[in-house]
């Protein structure tokens, strides 16, 4: 069922709701496309505005204006290949969405204008036609694949291209017209080129909505038939033979070890493919606790844990192989816990605790703890490079080898992030660790050496007194 209704609360808007049937079925879903009718007007007065200008004669619609004008109004529409480019412009703009939507159009024309003046200018510029034909190809790809880029480069992309449009336009005006005339016409011409396209990028993304509604409904309606049917059958059956039914026997596998949020352990599987960008996020996996960071890296990271503020590790102990990380005591008080130095690829699986009534985890455990198990043997070699936003850089190489009647694994990383901050970071760091383990069934014992160290500019606290203090 198709209903059109009008809501005119603030504003008029109209909404276009397709549902299935049986509205009054709980599992029913609709799909509501909204639009307002303002802009509807607007980009449906353009389309039809360069319909007229292109089948209509310029006296016809421009009476009495300078023919100048007309002939600059005339000429972006007389050649397919800046017709089309200047259509894709404002497609693509109406991707883009933003500040792109007026942006890009405005910059087109600008740029545009100064190389009118160079073609104008009889200036030699080699290769313009293949640059025009060019820019067609560009702009298509950039809208099927839907590619955006940075508002800077969208701008001189567009900018570029502009300027070899603008330099055909100048070239073939006129010795005998007014330049300022010809130049007004096919400037209004582009924009009305570029609001064709913004308005049919719109109106298309309306008329899918509503084929892709209709398509939904009439799957779902299907659906619904089907099963009405094969109940049918299932009953009917039933009936008559009045036979019962064996079902298969249904095996559920839990992986993971996650008993309860109380208390349970977390395997490599779900840390494999968890998007860690601090080691201290490594936590995170135990049911409740956030880690965050407030001063930049290189500061261990601040804790909270059942509505706790466990400031930078106080009352949640952690450890590494049964080996504590919480430092006795600390400038930030008893507790610091500093995971900077952890390599998250190396850890096998995490042990949590919470609450209080656990006596073996002693110090540090008021609230809960956290046990993290480092791979005794590598399942595989494992080299990493990755960079991002803020000049970040992060490499990391490890892997592991029989050595005698064990292990030995050994493992590097290095990490560089200058941060979002109006002073850099500068955060550099560098983890190592060599791991020699031994196993027979079920005892065994292991030696590991850890090393780290790490540099960056601090955001310390520190007196206005003594900044503004002058230096004895």
């Amino acid at each position: 069922m198709m209903r059109f209704g009008i809501n005119t609360a603030n504003f008029m808007m109209i909404k276009a709701i397709l549902l299935p049937r049986n509205t009054m079925q709980n599992n029913n879903r609709s799909l509501v496309v909204t639009f307002k009718p303002q802009k509807l007007a607007l980009h449906l007065g353009l389309l039809a505005l360069l319909a007229l200008s292109l089948s209509i004669k310029a006296p016809t619609i421009l009476h009495g204006i300078n023919s100048d004008w007309i002939h600059g109004f005339h000429h972006p529409l007389q050649g397919w290949d800046h017709l089309l480019t200047m259509i894709a412009v404002g497609i693509w703009a109406a991707q883009l969405r933003g500040i792109a939507i007026w942006m890009l159009p405005l910059t087109f024309v600008s740029v545009m204008s100064l190389g009118g003046l160079a073609g104008a200018a009889s200036i030699a510029i080699p290769s313009v036609e293949i640059m025009i034909l060019l820019s067609g190809i560009v702009f298509s790809v950039f809208i099927a694949r839907k590619i955006r880029f940075t508002t800077r480069i969208n701008i001189l992309i567009v900018a570029f291209f502009a300027f070899f449009h603008g330099y055909v336009h100048g070239q073939e005006i006129s010795a005998s017209v007014s330049l300022i005339s010809y130049t007004l016409g096919f400037v209004i011409a582009t924009l009305l080129l570029h609001g064709a396209g913004i308005a049919t990028s719109r109106l298309l993304a309306i008329v899918f909505s509503f084929f892709i509604g209709s398509s939904v409904h009439a799957q779902e309606s299907e659906v619904s038939a089907a099963d009405t049917t094969e109940t049918t059958v299932t009953v009917k059956s039933q009936t008559n033979t009045k036979e019962s039914v064996e079902l298969d026997e249904v095996v559920v596998t839990a992986e993971g070890g996650r008993a309860a949020s109380q208390a349970g352990s977390v395997e490599q599987a779900q840390l494999k493919y968890r998007p860690i960008t601090r080691p201290g996020e490594v936590l995170e996996t135990v049911p409740g606790l956030i880690a965050t960071q407030h001063s930049g890296e290189g500061k261990a990271s601040q804790y909270f844990l059942r509505g706790f503020n466990l400031d930078h590790g106080t009352d949640f102990l952690t450890q590494i192989d049964g080996v504590p990380v919480n430092q006795l005591s600390h400038s930030h008080g008893q507790g610091w816990t500093d995971t900077n130095f952890l390599i998250p690829e190396l850890i096998e699986s995490l042990d949590y605790k919470k609450g209080s009534q656990y006596a073996e985890n002693g110090d540090f455990s008021s609230i809960g703890s956290a046990n993290i198990r480092y791979f005794r043997e590598l399942p595989q070699h494992i080299t990493k490079f990755s960079g991002g936003s803020f000049d970040y850089y992060r490499g990391m190489a490890a892997g592991s080898h029989k050595l005698g009647d064990g292990n030995l694994l050994y493992a590097t990383e290095s990490v560089y992030n200058n941060g979002p901050w109006t002073v850099g970071n500068d955060y550099l760091k560098f983890n190592g660790i060599l791991r020699y383990s031994i196993e027979h069934g079920n005892s065994g014992w292991s030696i590991t050496a850890m090393a780290t160290q790490s540099d960056w500019n601090s955001t310390d606290q520190i007196p206005r007194q003594a900044v503004n203090a002058e230096s004895p």
